[in-house]
């Protein structure tokens, strides 16, 4: 990989630029990616706690604006080394780092409601439902292993090359660079864990839909199939955050105190992903039935009510589909 490759300026449609246009094109990206509606979306998904009425703790837009934050930060230090080492001019360390804050932004736009939990949703229903499947053929097995692995960053891709905007089929229309960073995962359905132990290959990247673009991203940076060095800053920025600012939520909220026992504890607590997305999840819904309001309940067909013990946990996972039939179809 070289630098100058990995910055690529491209997008996957050329687009008209006026010509007294002095931002780069990835500099431009950051612009898109603030005012997209994908990104406003962001306020009503919950980073930790559902449905909260206390607005010192944070949503997953204000947990993306930290991330984004801290990941500009992450780049602009490695950049000046690399600026020192004259292996990037001035212009190229600028780019690095407005890439890290856009993908650092933009990195949870896929996840669908309560998080993994909603993950989970969706790869349930299609492994009861999977009929759906058939009306597809030739595509039948790839498909299936694509939503039995459904993950938010692959839906992160898909959102950003083609659901938004609605009139423009290449979607944000971000350039090549900053698309290579926002893949956190590189393995398709078929190569999730080969080889075994390998990170960016554990969950799924992107969808059979986006495999074209995948190959266009890989040509166009020289990533071949391997990560682009900026998604590691990412990753690492949203890892720093969640885990000092998470505690400090738990604090607001009263389920943790200052004392060093408890807070040492809170991953076993709460912010363990076991116990957050699944008897964490179940609980907070159960005890805010009333906030949740009986409209909601009411919208939620018999089916799921009878098959959940938890009527409320019923209603989450009817929230997900329905925010995952909208998003994918969008």
């Amino acid at each position: 990989m070289d630098w100058k490759t990995l910055l690529c300026q491209e997008r996957t449609r050329e687009t008209h630029r006026q010509t007294e246009e002095r931002r780069s094109e990835i500099v431009r990206d950051h612009g898109r990616a603030v005012f997209s509606t994908p990104v406003r979306r962001l306020q009503d998904k919950a980073q930790v706690f559902p449905l909260e009425p206390i607005d010192a703790v944070r949503t997953r837009l204000t947990h993306s604006m930290e991330v984004s934050s801290v990941a500009r930060d992450l780049a602009h230090a490695v950049a000046a080394k690399l600026f020192e080492g004259k292996i990037v001019d001035s212009q190229q360390a600028y780019e690095i780092e407005m890439i890290a804050a856009t993908v650092g932004l933009i990195h949870d736009i896929g996840n669908p409601p309560f998080g993994h939990a909603g993950e989970k949703a969706i790869q349930d229903w299609f492994e009861e439902h999977p009929k759906v499947f058939k009306k597809f053929p030739k595509k039948s097995e790839r498909l299936k292993k694509d939503f039995l692995k459904f993950e938010g960053n692959a839906q992160t891709i898909r959102l950003l090359a083609k659901l938004q905007i609605l009139s423009d089929r290449s979607g944000l229309n971000l350039t090549y660079a900053t698309l290579s960073a926002a893949c956190k995962y590189t393995a398709n359905s078929l190569e999730i864990g080969k080889p075994k132990n390998q990170h960016d290959r554990s969950k799924l990247g992107y969808f059979t839909s986006e495999d074209d673009l995948i190959k266009n991203i890989r040509s166009k940076t020289g990533t071949a199939g391997s990560r682009n060095p900026i998604t590691f800053l990412a990753e690492a920025s949203d890892d720093i955050v969640y885990s000092a600012v998470d505690v400090e939520d738990g604090v607001k909220k009263g389920v943790l105190s200052w004392g060093e026992r408890q807070v040492g504890n809170a991953k076993q607590r709460i912010y363990s992903e076991r116990s957050i997305q699944a008897g964490q999840i179940r609980a907070i819904l159960d005890a805010k039935a009333d906030e949740i309001g009986e409209d909601i309940l009411a919208d939620t067909p018999a089916e799921f009510l009878t098959a959940h013990s938890s009527r409320h946990t019923a209603t989450a996972q009817w929230l997900a589909m329905k925010w995952f039939v909208r998003h994918w179809f969008d």
